[in-house]
């Protein structure tokens, strides 16, 4: 992954207006960096259902701090969350119900989104854009969170980086295999897209988790996107995220 200055200003606009990390303090002055999000309406943030959880036990989200890439000072707490898949434990979720809403006042922030940013298709062999962040050069300097964490900010600009087309079946068409560069921390991050008739950035699927599953049996049965080493896995984005845009978008 190349550093952040390697996309266009206006592609950054977009992005950085959208997307943002999560951090989970861990002492006085340090913060562990769990997830990405994005905002899909003022007061919602979108993520992975499994960035709840860190080491095997589930997160009190009131705990965690929401950085956005437009305002990488600030620090938004979640309030709750607003909708997830309730299970006791995190291997048992299907890749199609790994994304969660949590309530998060971003509001301070304009929120600037052109009508139809969020969709609910990606394109096929068409290069992606995913919002990146290097966790391995976060912690080997010894990046301030508060301060200089966005100097840790990397985009894939690969010609790798598109939607591959791996004979979907019809209960797989939400599952998004690409070869795109990611790295841990990125879960949750919003998967970008090019309109070309429209000339403008979509956000049409969020990015899970590595195509190579362990073998945990729990795990491997619950993953129906399937294990690869060639590929990453996302989903598009799901109905509910759709209808809960709309809905903001109402009032």
């Amino acid at each position: 992954m190349r550093g952040w200055g390697v996309l266009r200003p206006e592609t950054r606009k977009v992005v950085e207006n959208i997307a943002g990390f999560f951090f989970l303090k861990s002492g006085r002055e340090k913060a562990d960096i769990i997830c990405a999000g994005f905002r899909i309406s003022e007061k919602l943030v979108a993520t992975a259902a499994h960035c709840l959880w860190w080491r095997s036990a589930r997160i009190d989200v009131t705990k965690l701090s929401f950085r956005l890439l437009s305002a990488p000072d600030r620090e938004f707490r979640p309030l709750g969350i607003e909708e997830t898949l309730e299970v006791d434990d995190e291997r048992s979720l299907k890749d199609s119900d790994d994304f969660a809403l949590l309530r998060i006042d971003t509001s301070d922030v304009q929120f600037n989104v052109s009508p139809g940013l969020f969709r609910d298709q990606l394109p096929y062999r068409e290069y992606l854009l995913f919002p990146g962040f290097n966790i391995y050069n976060f912690l080997l300097t010894k990046a301030d969170p508060i301060g200089d964490w966005t100097k840790s900010l990397r985009a894939d600009k690969g010609r790798s980086c598109f939607r591959a087309e791996v004979n979907p079946s019809e209960g797989s068409r939400h599952c998004v295999l690409n070869a795109c560069q990611t790295i841990e921390a990125m879960s949750g991050a919003p998967i970008f897209a090019f309109d070309f008739a429209k000339k403008t950035l979509f956000v049409g699927g969020m990015h899970l988790r590595a195509g190579l599953l362990d073998e945990d049996p729990q795990v491997r049965a619950n993953r129906e996107c399937g294990s690869s080493d060639a590929f990453n896995v996302g989903i598009t984005l799901p109905r509910s995220v759709l209808n809960h845009v709309a809905t903001a978008e109402s009032r």
